[in-house]
């Protein structure tokens, strides 16, 4: 959406949920706009794979904690942490905005 380095602002429209990350030199912001879903934290990556030189992503996590997320909720996840959008009520439509050290 917005690109204004060294921040990064994207507007994600989910149907389905999504592989799990790691950003190793950024964290990362989420508003959630519009519906319902379900947020994984912490943990760790299952099936690790290196993505670039400061990113990881997994097709799952293993050990983390699930918090339901609606319109209107804020959730920061700090650099290294692994995160995952594993499952969505319908449609999901989410603000990251990815804050580097």
């Amino acid at each position: 959406m917005i690109q204004l380095a060294p921040y990064n602002i994207n507007m994600e429209h989910r149907i389905m949920g999504q592989a799990a990350a790691v950003h190793e030199k950024e964290a990362e912001l989420f508003y959630v706009i519009d519906g319902t879903g379900t947020i994984v934290t912490g943990g760790k990556l299952v099936e690790e794979k290196r993505t670039n030189d400061a990113n990881l992503s997994g097709t799952s996590i293993q050990g983390g904690v699930s918090k339901r997320i609606s319109k209107g909720d804020w959730i920061m996840v700090p650099e290294g942490v692994p995160h995952q959008i594993p499952q969505v009520e319908g449609a999901l439509t989410v603000m990251s905005l990815h804050l580097p050290r």
